[in-house]
């Protein structure tokens, strides 16, 4: 273990391994602790961040998942993947109306698929 990676409850070190423990992608251990340890960021406000990324579908794939260095540089666990609430409520700021029910999303979805198979289907005609 790196001797830059001493635990002690409530020290810098400690909170990285927490953020290090439950983080999907666990590549590149030492400069993230590195950044951890400059940036101190708020242990809960990360453990939080990651935990809403880890449930989105951005991150299903592991291919999409950033190395820690990256997530943290960007400060990605201030910003939210996208939900299916956050697509309701810009459809619903982009019509000035109200809010469409769950029924009209899956028709508007079902009518856009058939939609893009037509003109892919033209395409290969």
């Amino acid at each position: 273990m790196n001797a830059q990676l001493v635990l002690v409850k409530g020290e810098p070190a400690s909170d990285f391994m927490q953020f290090w423990n439950c983080y999907p992608r666990r590549v590149g251990k030492v400069p993230a602790a590195r950044l951890w340890k400059r940036t101190q960021p708020n242990l809960e406000e990360v453990l939080a961040g990651v935990a809403a990324w880890k449930s989105s579908r951005e991150w299903s794939d592991p291919m999409f998942i950033p190395h820690p260095t990256t997530f943290l540089a960007r400060q990605q666990w201030q910003e939210r993947p996208i939900t299916k609430a956050n697509v309701k409520i810009s459809m619903y700021n982009a019509m000035n109306d109200a809010p469409l029910s769950e029924t009209t999303i899956q028709k508007l979805q079902a009518r856009a698929a058939a939609a893009l198979k037509e003109a892919f289907d033209k395409e290969r005609a």
